[in-house]
């Protein structure tokens, strides 16, 4: 039997290299896994065209089209499902020859078959045995996205998140939305569609189209939680970069722990005396949870109570500040 290798670990150069060694190959999996379109991309990366170098295997013909069987460099049999084509893939790779006449010396033959959807399957045995038999090379098709691909395809933030929300699809959704959808859906996305109208409605979508739909802003500050403390008070020093990060700041918990100590104390009593009261009160709130512990907190609320110029947040402020001291110490 030929060499078993698990899609995860398909590689394009593992890829061309067994096409330039004149490997015949069956990939098996389920639908819309990326089956055809790993031998497109082969054929695209060595030069071969469908017109003139691929005869494609046709079961109501019983036949190839494109160019003769004697002539083609790879014989192509895209859905290897029924009796008639594993028929003759058999035929074709025991005696060498269709129809009476000799393939080319160098010519090899690629295969797909479909198999039942399995989450977790390294190897799919639903392939007859005396098909997979007589290839040099048996790949089982992994049910998860490759993130080369769609990284590729969508750069690496869309593919990282888009990836990650398929992981966290129950089994049965992972089921109904193969790669090739999430391919469908992100191409939709990408012209300002819907993807709810391309997923099924039990995938969270709305989940998804969070994040992705990630502004240039949220992305940047994204980067900046990689680096030190001082290079995120460096870009927030700049009063144009801080409007326009403040809203992505105070929408997660994470953000404002790493951003809001890195603002300096007269934007941070701007920002609690703020008139629009989101960016108020979840500064303000932040801010009176960690006042004891971070410097700069304590020193905005000492600021904030000095110009005495806003009466419900001095309130809010000295309410808080009466509780905490009538709360007992542990």
């Amino acid at each position: 039997m030929g060499e078993i290798v698990a899609g995860s670990c398909v590689r394009e150069e593992k890829v061309d290299f067994w096409h330039t060694k004149g490997k015949n190959i069956i990939l098996i999996g389920p639908v819309g896994v990326g089956k055809t379109q790993l031998v497109l991309e082969c054929m695209a990366r060595n030069g071969l065209s469908l017109d003139t170098n691929v005869a494609q295997w046709s079961t109501p013909l019983l036949d190839f089209v494109g160019p003769k069987a004697e002539d083609a460099d790879v014989l192509y049999f895209d859905s290897l499902g029924d009796d008639t084509s594993q028929q003759a893939v058999k035929e074709i790779l025991s005696l060498r020859r269709w129809r009476g006449k000799a393939l080319k010396p160098t010519a090899v033959v690629w295969a797909s078959f479909t198999s039942a959807w399995n989450e977790t399957a390294e190897e799919y045995n639903d392939a007859p045995q005396d098909v997979r038999d007589v290839f040099d090379v048996v790949v089982a098709v992994r049910t998860r996205p490759l993130h080369s691909y769609f990284e590729k395809r969508f750069g690496q933030r869309v593919s990282e998140a888009a990836i990650q929300w398929w992981d966290d699809l129950s089994s049965e959704d992972k089921r109904l939305v193969s790669p090739r959808r999430l391919e469908m859906a992100l191409k939709m996305w990408e012209v300002k569609g819907d993807m709810r109208d391309v997923l099924p409605v039990s995938s969270c979508v709305a989940k998804l189209m969070q994040a992705i739909n990630v502004s240039p802003i949220k992305e940047k500050l994204l980067d900046l939680l990689k680096h030190d403390e001082a290079t995120r008070r460096s870009f927030l020093t700049n009063e144009n970069n801080l409007n326009m990060s403040i809203k992505a700041i105070i929408a997660e918990e994470l953000m404002m722990i790493a951003f809001l100590p890195c603002i300096s104390m007269e934007k941070l009593a701007i920002f609690m005396a703020a008139h629009d009261t989101e960016i108020s009160d979840k500064v303000t709130n932040h801010v009176l949870r960690n006042y004891e512990t971070v410097p700069v907190f304590s020193e905005a609320v000492r600021r904030v109570l000095f110009d005495n110029q806003n009466a419900r947040l001095i309130k809010k402020i000295r309410r808080h500040l009466l509780t905490v001291s009538e709360t007992p110490k542990k």
